[in-house]
């Protein structure tokens, strides 16, 4: 079968692919799967073009890639368009970011219709949408996400062609491989716990860490260390596992998540993690521990859907301070 049409498509997050997936799996519990591309992330389409154009566009989105950074995206309603065949969200067109992404496109395009800023969650027919329209509505609540990649297909058959990213398109998620990399790991360790406990842990404590001993440790410990590197600079890792406690001797463990104050906002720590749970994908339930103080690294763990499970133990870090443990189990 011979492709008819390129799409050029702007992915939302990680954060904002769980929160819709979220809304499919409610609907597919309910009986309504759709006709939609299997496969696909949710996105919103920035053009169609005719099927000569696939190296201008390439071209176009390295040059959109260089010019714009992530794009926040306030998913904000739900509708219907297609006769009533397509149920989607939809974002607010203030800031005018994603309408300025849409003008900078200078590759003709190749479409029937008016350009609508979408994201298809589910196309059936009209009768069928309007069944599965309520479950969505009880689910549905605006967020806002961001656009951080744009990636090409060719329909039909699917076939992914290209893919660039807003943000972080230096930053790679890796296990770490080299001493470079481990001593990179020591570096991040003895620098992120300066830059994020101070007010946590003492600062006698903090003042005394060095690269060095951290990096030791790194070197006695490699096993399991996921680096997030800004092109040969490390600024991030994670280090993951089967547990280590007794009382839950069937889970994975998260041992550490620690990012560069300078990386923060920027995703680092998400795709990490993110990287971390895939690879504990054999285990039902994942746990870790954080010191109880620590609000900011709590609030990023609930995002995941760990919750506190009543254990926690002393630290002594100079003066004591209480950990505790988070869990979350996955659906069976």
């Amino acid at each position: 079968m011979a492709e008819e049409f390129l799409t050029l498509m702007a992915d939302l997050d990680d954060d904002s692919q769980q929160t819709l997936s979220a809304w499919y799996e409610e609907l597919k519990k309910a009986g309504f799967t759709g006709n939609q591309t299997p496969g696909l992330p949710f996105h919103i389409s920035m053009g169609c073009f005719s099927v000569d154009k696939e190296a201008a566009v390439i071209g176009e989105m390295k040059e959109l890639a260089a010019r714009f950074s992530s794009i926040p995206v306030h998913i904000s309603h739900i509708g219907l368009f297609a006769g009533g065949k397509v149920l989607y969200a939809a974002p607010d067109m203030n800031p005018a970011d994603l309408l300025n992404l849409r003008h900078a496109i200078q590759t003709e395009t190749q479409e029937a219709f008016p350009w609508t800023p979408h994201c298809t969650i589910i196309i059936d027919e009209a009768e069928t949408i309007q069944r599965a329209l309520p479950i969505l509505l009880r689910h549905f609540q605006p967020f806002v996400g961001r656009i951080t990649k744009l990636h090409l297909c060719a329909f039909w058959p699917t076939r992914e062609i290209a893919t660039v990213f807003l943000e972080n398109d230096s930053i790679c998620i890796k296990l770490a491989e080299t001493d470079e990399e481990l001593c990179g790991r020591g570096y991040v360790h003895c620098t992120s716990w300066q830059e994020a406990y101070r007010g946590i842990v003492c600062d006698r404590y903090l003042d005394t860490m060095t690269v060095e001993a951290t990096t030791a440790r790194a070197r006695k410990f490699p096993e399991n260390t996921l680096v997030a590197k800004d092109k040969e600079k490390v600024v991030g890792f994670a280090v993951y596992g089967s547990s280590r406690d007794e009382d839950l001797p069937d889970a994975g463990e998260i041992e550490a998540v620690y990012v560069l104050s300078e990386y923060y906002g920027r995703k680092v720590g998400y795709r990490l993690m993110n990287e971390a749970i895939s690879r504990l994908k054999e285990y039902h339930t994942i746990f870790l521990w954080v010191l109880e103080k620590n609000e900011r690294a709590i609030s990023f763990y609930r995002k995941y859907g760990f919750e506190f499970d009543g254990s926690k133990k002393e630290w002594k870090l100079g003066t004591p301070v209480s950990i505790v443990r988070m869990i979350m189990k996955k659906e069976k």
